[in-house]
C-alpha cells in the first residue's frame, strides 16, 4: 500500500504546486471524477483504443500536441471536471448523466466522440486542451509522476487488490 500512498502524495503535491485545491486523488479500475468527494480516481486498466481516440479528439479541437500519454490526458480530463463542474446545475448534470447512460452508437469510435461532446465532458476537454497548450512544462511533470508511480504500482501486486473492491463515492 506504500506505493499507493506515495502516488497520492506526489499527485497531491503536483496539484498544490499548480494552484489546484480541494481536490483529492485515489486509484480505481477506470478514470472518473466524483463531484461529491472532489476526488479524481486514476484508472489502472488501460484502454488503448480510447487513448488513440481521445488524442485525435483533442487534437481536432485545438490541442497543439497529439502525442500525450493517455493517463495524462485522462487525469487532466478529470481535473477539468473538478474545475468546470460548478458551471452546471444539479438538474443539468442529472440530465447529462441520463443521456450518457442511454447513448447508443454503432461503433466504439462514434460512441466516444459523441460522449466527449456532452456539455460537461466538452468543458473538461477544453480544460485539457487549454492546460496542455499553455502549461507544457507542468504536463511533463505530471507525465513523469504518473509514469514513475504507475510502473511502481503495476509492479506491486497490491494495487489489484486495492482497486478490485473500490467503491466510487
Amino acid at each position: 500500500m506504500n506505493t499507493i500512498t506515495n502516488f497520492k502524495n506526489d499527485i497531491h503535491d503536483w496539484l498544490c504546486r499548480n494552484g489546484f485545491s480541494n481536490v483529492y486523488v485515489d486509484c480505481a479500475p477506470d478514470f472518473c471524477y466524483s463531484n461529491d468527494t472532489h476526488t479524481i480516481y486514476c484508472g489502472m486498466e488501460a484502454n488503448d483504443d480510447a487513448g488513440l481516440y481521445f488524442q485525435q479528439f483533442i487534437h481536432e479541437y485545438g490541442c497543439e500536441y497529439i502525442d500525450i500519454w493517455y493517463p495524462v490526458l485522462c487525469f487532466l480530463h478529470e481535473l477539468g471536471h473538478h474545475m468546470t463542474m460548478g458551471n452546471f446545475s444539479d438538474s443539468e448534470i442529472l440530465v447529462l448523466d441520463f443521456l450518457k447512460e442511454t447513448q447508443d452508437e454503432d461503433n466504439e469510435y462514434d460512441w466516444y466522440f459523441h460522449y466527449w461532446t456532452f456539455m460537461d465532458e466538452f468543458a473538461a476537454n477544453m480544460f485539457v486542451i487549454d492546460f496542455i497548450n499553455n502549461k507544457l512544462q507542468e504536463v511533463g511533470e505530471l507525465w513523469n509522476i504518473l509514469a514513475e508511480h504507475y510502473q511502481a504500482m503495476y509492479a506491486d501486486g497490491d494495487i489489484w487488490d486495492y482497486i478490485e473492491n473500490k467503491e466510487i463515492a
